[in-house]
């Protein structure tokens, strides 16, 4: 992942951190800064979202009554990066 978002931004890919979509058109976003409120049109053909996801801890709580063990990792404590999850996984197996 270090190395793919260089090459991109070198391709000519667009990174817009803190920024909303308000609407994607047929060949234009419209975004807003979410620090500034500034509002801007763009061109666009294709359009990436990245988004903070909610937790999936459906399946925790429904087994956490039958076994009282049960541990909460990776997404279903909160989406993030792969490693964090991993790191979740690595302390819970521990922990048996």
């Amino acid at each position: 992942m270090q190395k793919a978002l260089p090459r991109a931004v070198r391709a000519g890919v667009r990174w817009r951190p803190n920024t909303a979509v308000v609407s994607i058109g047929q060949h234009e976003v419209t975004v807003a800064d979410v620090m500034s409120y500034a509002i801007d049109t763009l061109p666009a053909s294709h359009v990436v979202i990245r988004t903070h996801g909610i937790a999936n801890d459906s399946l925790y709580y429904a087994l956490q009554a039958k076994i009282p063990d049960t541990r909460r990792v990776g997404d279903a404590v909160v989406p993030r990066l792969a490693d964090r999850a991993i790191y979740d996984g690595h302390l819970a197996g521990r922990a048996i």
